[in-house]
């Protein structure tokens, strides 16, 4: 998703590319960044398997999710807003999947429990941008 996003910031275009390039999908890609390199390290130190922070590992993982999504090259303005919101309120959905799952094992930590909770308040944020961005 960052990966897309980050393409997204550079592929958008038309009469709303200043905003959507430098405050919209600027300021997702670098917040999923963020919200990667922070989910790396966390699961790397509580569960000491350092292959989800295998660069080969990611780019494969990546490049499967980024076959299913379409290239942001050649969509509208509105195509690369309606597919951007479609992954983030799928990325909200995933960590609420884990949050529950955790839960259900026992394996849910204050920690984790707040981690993914402000994972998804922040991705909210987007969805409500990505919503009023694609009203015509």
């Amino acid at each position: 998703l960052g990966v897309w996003s980050q393409s997204a910031h550079h592929l958008t275009k038309g009469e709303g590319f200043s905003g959507d390039h430098a405050e919209l999908y600027g300021n997702l890609y670098t917040a999923l960044q963020d919200m990667f390199d922070a989910s790396v390290e966390k699961v790397v130190g509580i569960t000491n398997d350092e292959s989800f922070g295998c660069a080969e590992k990611v780019a494969e993982e990546s490049l499967v999710y980024l076959k299913q999504q379409g290239s942001a090259a050649d969509m509208s303005a509105q195509a690369i807003a309606e597919t951007a919101l479609d992954m983030v309120k799928r990325h909200i959905a995933l960590t609420a999947w884990a949050f529950d799952t955790l839960e259900q094992m026992g394996e849910l930590t204050l920690g984790l429990n707040d981690f993914l909770a402000a994972q998804a308040s922040e991705l909210e944020t987007f969805v409500y941008l990505l919503q009023q961005r694609i009203k015509s």
